[in-house]
Parts: C-alpha cells; structure tokens; sequence
C-alpha cells in the first residue's frame, strides 16, 4: 500500500525532500523521504515514513529538529480514486 501525506508536510533540504516526525515525546524528528508522485495534492511516500507516523504539516519552516511540538490531529480523507490512482503510480514505478 502507498504511503501518502500532504503536500505541505514535504520541505526541500537543498536537493533532498523531507518531513518533521512528530514522536511519542511530541518532539520533532528530521526525517529524509523518498517521494513518488503526487496524487490530487498529496505525495507518495516510497521510504523514509512508516504507517501511522505523525508529520508536521502547517508551519513546517518554523519547526526546528527536537522541537516540543503540540500536535492536533488533521483528518486526511483520502478518496477511492486517489487512493487506486496512488496504488497505480507505486505499482507501475516498481516495474
């Protein structure tokens, strides 16, 4: 299954792509990620993120690694067809 976060939740790092992982201790983790395509404004996420991993998604500039963070959930409904087109760019970018 394909990993997906938004858009926003990706910084740049002179040419390597990004996010801030929010841990157990609600400080933030740097975190170097391999992306894929981007599927209706959010980006596939090939490695470097596990499932049920909390990224920081607004304020992103701000935040700085070991940052103490007060983390709010954000919904993120994904639709059917996102999802399927998501799993299809991750499946044809295997073969």
């Amino acid at each position: 299954a394909a990993l997906l976060v938004n858009e926003r939740a990706v910084g740049t790092d002179q040419n390597k792509k990004y996010v801030m992982v929010v841990g157990e201790d609600n400080k933030a983790t740097y975190r170097e990620v391999t992306l894929g395509a981007n599927v209706n404004g959010l980006r596939i996420v090939t490695t470097g993120l596990k499932p049920q991993e909390r990224v920081v998604v607004n304020g992103l500039q701000r935040i700085r690694p070991g940052a103490l963070v007060a983390p709010q959930a954000v919904g993120m409904e994904v639709k059917a067809e996102t999802a399927r087109a998501a799993q299809a760019k991750t499946d044809a970018a295997k073969t």
